[in-house]
This record gives C-alpha cells, structure tokens and sequence, in this order.
C-alpha cells in the first residue's frame, strides 16, 4: 500500500522506551527546517543545548536566517542550557560583539588556570548588538546561571565572575582539529599590557666619609 504523498514535518520530537531495548529514543529535530525564530520550542532548545555539535548546527542556522526584531534574542535560552549542560568542560563564556547591523556571537569553555577553549567558529548575526543587549537588561534571569556585563558594542555572559581585560584567559584553545584530535593554540590578546620595572634616575648620593 502506497503512501500518500504530501509534506511531512522534520521538526517533531518524541521519546518512548523500548521493551526489547530497555532505554528511551528521541527523534532528532532537523535544526536545517527552521524558518523563524518561532520554530525555537523548547523541544529545539533542549536538543540545541544537548552537544556543542547541536549547538553549532542551530547558531549556524540561526546566522542564515536571523534578522533585526525577529525574536532571535531567544538563543540567550540556549545560552543558558549549555551553561548547565554536563557535556561542558569548564565554565561556558559567550562572547557577542557588534554594532547596529549585527552581532558576532563565540562560545568557549573556561578550563581554569587562564586557559579557554573555542567551541566551534564563531558566527556572524545580522541582527544588532543592542537587541541582545536590551534583552538582558530587561529580563536577566533569560541568561541565569551566567551573568551579563556590557560594554561598548560588546555583551559577555560568563559564570558569575567578573569580565574585563585583566580577567580573560591568558591564552585561547581553539576547537579540535578535524580528524587528529590536536589543538591550535591562539596567541595571547592584543591588548595584554605588561607593565615594563619603573626605572630610577635619580642619582644616588656617595656614602658619607667618616
């Protein structure tokens, strides 16, 4: 018997447990079918936030497809479940950046000891900086367990420590290497200053003669 033929929908989550099997089966949202920020139930952002690859698959759509006042400052939701994810190593630290036509948006994993890994490139939003922004401000609890500190153009959500230039990661690793497992080490930031010894020149008096 045929099947009639028509459009079936790919976003559809279920779970049932499997008597022969003995565990539980989800089928997997095709994050690639999403049109508007409307398609981010809690069903995609609980599969967004279950892997850094579903991550990256979702921010990826997210940077096709997101334009200003759509509602795509919904992602500060997955933002917040990865920060509670058990898959994470480390304390998550996102970085967005931008001005009033978008958003460059990086996630990393602060391991400690002044080191942070990049999770996956980052991504390029055509949505502005200050929409985050004002997100944030008007409802802080959207980005809870991390806290936002704003600059400039910039917004870090981090785990509950201060951000500023002395604060960051002394140095970055960037995601693994496709295929060797190896990582590329960045180089330090720009903007580290090391302050250079104060130098004395004023003359020194000769002991005095007895």
């Amino acid at each position: 018997m045929r099947r009639p033929v028509g459009k079936t929908s790919s976003v559809v989550l279920s779970a049932f447990r499997s008597a022969e099997f003995g565990a539980y089966f989800v089928s997997v949202i095709d994050l690639a079918t999403l049109a508007t920020s409307a398609d981010l139930t809690p069903e995609v952002l609980l599969q967004a936030a279950s892997s850094s690859q579903e991550l990256k698959r979702l921010v990826a759509r997210a940077s096709e497809l997101a334009r200003p006042e759509q509602g795509w400052t919904k992602l500060l939701k997955v933002i917040a479940r990865v920060a509670r994810a058990e898959w994470l190593e480390g304390d998550l630290q996102v970085e967005l950046s931008g001005d009033d036509k978008g958003t460059t948006i990086a996630f990393y994993a602060v391991l400690g000891a002044g080191i942070r890994e990049r999770l996956f490139g980052a991504h390029y939003l055509q949505v502005p900086i200050d929409e985050f922004q004002r997100a944030v401000v008007l409802a802080p609890a959207i980005v809870e367990p991390l806290q936002a500190h704003q600059e400039l153009n910039r917004l870090t959500l981090a785990a509950g420590r201060r951000v500023g230039n002395r604060d960051l990661p002394d140095f970055e690793l960037e995601e693994k290497a496709k295929g060797d497992g190896e990582r590329i080490t960045a180089p330090p930031p720009s903007d580290l200053v090391v302050d250079e010894p104060e130098v004395h020149t004023k003359p020194t008096a000769p002991p005095p003669t007895e």
